[in-house]
């Protein structure tokens, strides 16, 4: 199981040498492909450009600074990473205090240099090996892929070429209020798909520490 980035090193696995190892995987809210002009690859471009000198992005400090702040003065700076009306501020404020690490800038160049793969999926850093499309010739487990409505970091469309490149069954569950319209738009055909239609949105955050987290996903 692989949340966010975990589910593109997820994908990078089933593919390469450890594949056969693997007897399901589950990616959530894993962007193992990204747009041009994606919300994902302005943050990635910027970090990897500001930062370029100190060689990380230091969310560490940051994080554990706002984990010491009311949640209202902090909750507006982060709304895109969660939405608070599904995750409350107790929880959220333990993770940001503990389990958030300086990102390297060589993976954000990495990762933004993406979009100019083919499809713009995942892949080496000498753009040498498509995770994705590696997926073809992948040992055929269950894959399911669960995408929140209102994630910007890795969204439905950002998870589609895995399930349109693998072999084996494919299943997808989207989470949140309007969940129903997006797979009628982006789930591939033979797909196993669900529509988990909410009262909200859901954000990427939410789809591991959400309230009903436990429950829809």
């Amino acid at each position: 199981v692989g949340f966010s980035m975990g589910g593109i090193i997820g994908t990078a696995l089933l593919g390469g040498a450890c594949g056969d190892k693997l007897r399901t995987l589950t990616l959530i809210g894993a962007p193992v492909r990204i747009g041009s002009g994606s919300f994902f690859r302005r943050l990635a471009g910027a970090g990897s450009t500001l930062f370029r000198r100190r060689g990380a992005v230091p969310l560490r400090a940051i994080s554990r600074l706002a984990a010491r702040l009311p949640g209202w003065l902090v909750t507006p700076f982060v709304r895109v990473l969660f939405n608070p009306r599904n995750v409350t501020w107790s929880p959220m404020r333990l993770a940001m205090d503990q389990s958030v690490e300086d990102i390297p800038t060589e993976l954000l160049a990495q990762m933004h240099a993406w979009p100019t793969n083919p499809g713009g999926h995942a892949g080496s850093r000498d753009h040498a090996i498509d995770y994705v499309r590696r997926l073809e010739d992948a040992p055929p487990i269950p894959l399911l892929c669960v995408s929140a409505t209102g994630d910007r970091l890795g969204p439905i469309m950002a998870a589609v070429p895995a399930l349109t490149h693998h072999r084996g069954p494919r299943h997808l569950r989207v989470v949140g209020r309007g969940a129903e319209q997006q797979l009628e738009r982006w789930a591939p055909s033979g797909v196993t798909a669900l529509a988990r239609e909410l009262p909200t949105r859901w954000a990427h955050v939410d789809l591991v520490m959400g309230v009903d987290a436990p429950t829809e996903v």
